[in-house]
């Protein structure tokens, strides 16, 4: 029976779920910018309520991003603290592959747009296919719409950009609430698939140049 463990806090959600063989718990709030004052509590108040110690998971999983700066790491920190005193494995789960989880998109191309800062956006590019959604333009920080995403049949999911040519983009299906469910549903199967890392390895997604920091 595997016990499991995803969180996600790459957003304005702090949101906690844990597999304990075909059972699942779940506790998602929308918390903003207060992760780290609420993600332990949360954390402690589920495993009760699921009779599962910290110590028993198999695996632990997170919402690697790309998102919230500060968000991703708590995340990213919490996965790794649990899972090396469960000796358990740790999958980081790419935000953007979440959010097309969580959109409920059955078929087609589909970018998962992130908001970062001001006018800058995370953008990547899956496509459906007969073995599931496989990612061909990998997570990247834009300013306007990039040319590969203005021609075929690609429909957005997530934060609409404010952009001034936003009458070239491709048409939008909606924003989509990314939950720690669906990080585990993510997870899981790469478990299963013999990906689990080690907890070392269990690090944020790092898009090129991005980061928080201007120059003074």
């Amino acid at each position: 029976m595997t016990k499991l463990l995803a969180l996600e806090t790459s957003g304005a959600l702090c949101s906690v779920a844990i597999w304990r063989g075909e059972e699942r718990f779940e506790d998602t709030r929308n918390v903003e910018r207060m992760h780290n004052q609420v993600l332990l509590e949360m954390l402690d108040q589920l495993t009760e309520n699921a009779a599962v110690a910290p110590a028993d998971f198999d695996v632990v999983a997170f919402g690697a991003g790309p998102g919230s700066f500060t968000g991703v790491r708590i995340a990213a920190a919490v996965a790794q603290s649990v899972a090396l005193v469960a000796n358990a494995a740790v999958v980081p789960v790419a935000s953007s592959r979440a959010m097309i989880q969580a959109s409920d998109l059955s078929s087609g191309k589909v970018v998962a747009v992130t908001r970062s800062r001001g006018a800058a956006y995370y953008l990547a590019g899956y496509e459906r296919r007969d073995d599931g959604w496989r990612l061909i333009l990998p997570d990247a920080l834009h300013s306007a719409w990039p040319p590969e995403l203005r021609e075929g049949d690609w429909v957005c999911v997530g934060d609409r950009p404010e952009w001034t040519d936003t009458a070239q983009i491709p048409s939008w299906v909606g924003a989509a609430r990314v939950r720690a469910i669906h990080v585990g549903e993510l997870a899981l199967a790469a478990f299963h698939r013999g990906e689990g890392q080690d907890p070392a390895q269990g690090l944020p997604l790092y898009v090129s140049g991005d980061t928080p920091w201007q120059p003074a």
